[in-house]
């Protein structure tokens, strides 16, 4: 697309940013699609896939592990066990 002379500079540098943007999507398009491929290729390499992205995820559904020492002594109200301190505000 050739720039039209009558626009505004600002006008002219937002088309160019929108482009260079557009054109920079295309190409990771081009890089997802090109490690889809491969995946589909190598069928092991998928396996090693999920499961790193499953091990990503593994942490999140624990619980967190209680502090050395238990809670602090702080067990204001909180049940035994629990690293919660209930804090009255007044």
């Amino acid at each position: 697309m050739e720039p039209d002379t009558t626009c505004p500079d600002r006008a002219r540098e937002g088309l160019q940013h929108l482009q260079a943007a557009a054109r920079e999507l295309i190409l990771a398009a081009r890089a997802l699609l090109d490690v889809a491929e491969d995946l589909v290729d190598d069928p092991a390499a998928l396996a090693t896939l999920v499961g790193a992205v499953a091990s990503l995820g593994d942490p999140v559904g624990r619980p967190p592990a209680a502090p050395p020492g238990g809670n602090g002594g702080g067990d204001r109200g909180a049940e035994s066990g629990t690293t919660i301190e209930r804090i009255t505000v007044a």
